[in-house]
């Protein structure tokens, strides 16, 4: 098994790329021919709260990113709200309304218990716990012919030397739009929920990738990363928004009224309403208006990682017409 011990995703990102380069094995798969990695890949996280991956090649949507977070969290399974910042979702879906394999959904609704919840509150009463389990994997997918199956299957919490620390296990892993794109982004903020709820600190994150792979149609980004990028030390220079988090229920509340009641909902939490909600009113300016006035939005936010990243992503489109 490959381990790598990194500051964060951008590490993470340009590390594998090189390793994928010299160690990746060719292979036929159902979505079309790949590379994969000979063993399991542990990528080790210090600071997973640097999450915002900024190579402009890889182009990650910044947007759909923190979105998908609120969305997982709001424990939707409901594809209403969440294709609005990426359309693509849909194609994942069996009914072409929802997903069988929603995280936040698995997470909040469909075991008999709010996970999250629960989780809090068995590392509030007893941190010491190993029985912290987060699962996302049901028996019922084995064999199953549903378009969309949890590549990630677990979640395991566990308090070392007074930090939470979290395990992601995933079966199947895709390096460029899973594990170093929505991956990376929505587990850590995952983690960073449950250690605000639980009122301690952020430890390590580790990300075990039992198939770690990259599609042929990617390998231009291998090609072009090969050597040192200056991206990957993109947070020596900007800061990050941590959540605050008073009541951990409420906060989920807030996430799901986000997607019920949209642009003009107030959020109370800090992060959702100076971060979140400025991203989310220039996402829809810019579907509705298709100008470079919908960054008005983002000057409302505190400098940080996402705003950086919006205004990157939106400049990289506005002059050339992309979308």
């Amino acid at each position: 098994m490959l381990s790598r011990t990194v500051r964060n995703v951008n590490d993470a990102y340009f590390d594998m790329l090189w390793w994928i380069r010299a160690e990746g094995r060719r292979e036929d798969s159902r979505n079309g021919p790949l590379r994969v990695m000979p063993g399991p890949v542990l990528t080790i996280y210090q600071r997973p709260w640097e999450r915002v991956l900024f190579d402009k090649d890889r182009d990650a949507n910044p947007f759909f990113h923190l979105a998908e977070c609120v969305w997982l969290l709001a424990g939707s399974e409901s594809l209403h709200w969440i294709k609005y910042f990426n359309s693509k979702m849909s194609s994942f879906s069996d009914d072409g309304h929802t997903l069988n394999g929603a995280y936040g959904y698995r997470w909040r609704m469909a075991f008999g218990c709010d996970q999250l919840l629960t989780v809090i509150n068995m590392l509030q009463r007893e941190p010491s716990t190993r029985r912290a389990v987060l699962a996302m994997w049901d028996a019922g997918d084995l064999d199953s012919k549903s378009k969309d199956i949890p590549c990630n299957t677990h979640v395991y919490f566990r308090v070392r030397e007074g930090y939470l620390t979290t395990t992601v296990c995933c079966r199947s892993n895709d390096m460029i739009w899973g594990a170093y794109g929505a991956n990376a982004v929505h587990f850590s903020f995952l983690h960073e929920f449950i250690a605000a709820g639980v009122g301690m600190p952020m430890g390590s994150m580790y990300q075990f990738s039992n198939d770690f792979h990259i599609y042929d149609i990617h390998w231009p980004l291998v090609e072009r990363h090969i050597h040192y990028n200056p991206e990957r030390n993109a947070y020596d220079n900007i800061k990050w928004v941590p959540l605050s988090i008073d009541n951990p229920e409420a906060f989920l509340d807030q996430c799901a009224e986000i997607t019920i009641r949209g642009v003009g909902y107030e959020p109370k939490n800090y992060f959702l309403n100076n971060v979140f909600m400025p991203m989310y009113r220039c996402w829809d300016s810019r579907k509705l208006n298709g100008s470079d006035e919908c960054k008005k939005y983002l000057e409302a936010m505190p400098e940080c990682d996402w705003k950086l990243a919006c205004n990157e992503w939106l400049t990289r489109r506005i002059p050339h017409g992309r979308k």
